[in-house]
């Protein structure tokens, strides 16, 4: 009898871990449009969204969302490797900088003005924006627009201390 109650204690807790939020997931207007997939290629963590339709009207993306507190007050970048392939729309980076107590959006960025289109093989790209002191969250991802495929990896969050033109940023408004 004890050993079956160990048992169960040690089966409920095994499968109540699984049961937790991952730390990506899909989300977005049309998500069922869309199928998320994890691999691990080469002992690196690859991120993998493709439209599950030939046409989509509407987005999906892999996203994370982290407390904005070590951040507060300045700027933060978000750098990933992207690959895509049959893009039918675009594809882009996006971060978001909010307050979850009264749905502020304080900074926001998808790279929708220098977006990633059609087939890419890896590339690094980068975005930056500043963090409200205001703020609580910073969710950020990779978003595609319509249909195609979108691999994301080597996902890096870091305060940013450097000026750099090429990157556009897109406040809230």
């Amino acid at each position: 009898m004890k050993l079956l109650a160990i048992l169960s204690i040690f089966l409920l807790t095994a499968f109540s871990s699984d049961l937790r939020e991952p730390d990506w997931y899909k989300n977005g207007d049309k998500a069922y449009a869309y199928d998320f997939i994890t691999q691990n290629i080469k002992k690196k963590q690859v991120l993998h969204l493709r439209s599950n339709q030939e046409s989509v009207k509407g987005w999906g993306t892999i996203m994370k969302n982290i407390s904005s507190k070590p951040f507060k007050g300045k700027k933060i970048k978000f750098t990933a490797s992207v690959k895509t392939e049959d893009i039918k729309g675009w594809v882009g980076l996006w971060m978001r900088v909010a307050d979850t107590k009264t749905n502020e959006i304080y900074a926001y960025e998808n790279m929708v003005s220098h977006a990633i289109k059609n087939t890419q093989d890896w590339r690094d790209y980068s975005i930056v924006l500043d963090v409200a002191p205001e703020s609580d969250i910073v969710s950020y991802g990779v978003l595609l627009n319509e249909a195609g495929k979108v691999w994301m990896k080597d996902t890096k969050v870091e305060v940013f201390t450097g000026t750099s033109p090429e990157i556009k940023v897109n406040k809230a408004r």
